[in-house]
């Protein structure tokens, strides 16, 4: 049950991470848009990476691809928020 626990809460954790990395990458429209695209590559590969290493390799794809599909299911059905690609001052 611990096991499970964690695995829940590191899927959890990593799937809000790809939310928020998808939401700058469809705010910017810029060399920006680029920049964050690899850096969800890169979170996808790594979170792949780590549950080959604790699963077998069929477990870690299908948990990738519920995350992936959870992801496309959030922004779609909440939206994402819009990051300004100008720097504002904190008030």
């Amino acid at each position: 049950m611990k096991k499970f626990i964690n695995y829940l809460f590191e899927t959890i954790t990593v799937t809000l991470t790809f939310y928020v990395v998808a939401c700058f990458s469809i705010s910017f429209q810029s060399v920006l848009k680029i920049f964050a695209s690899v850096l969800n590559s890169a979170l996808i590969l790594s979170f792949y990476e780590n549950l080959k290493s604790k699963y077998s390799k069929k477990a870690a794809v299908l948990i990738v691809a519920i995350s992936i599909a959870i992801l496309i299911l959030m922004v779609y059905f909440i939206g994402y928020f819009e990051v300004a690609e100008t720097i504002s001052k904190l008030k």
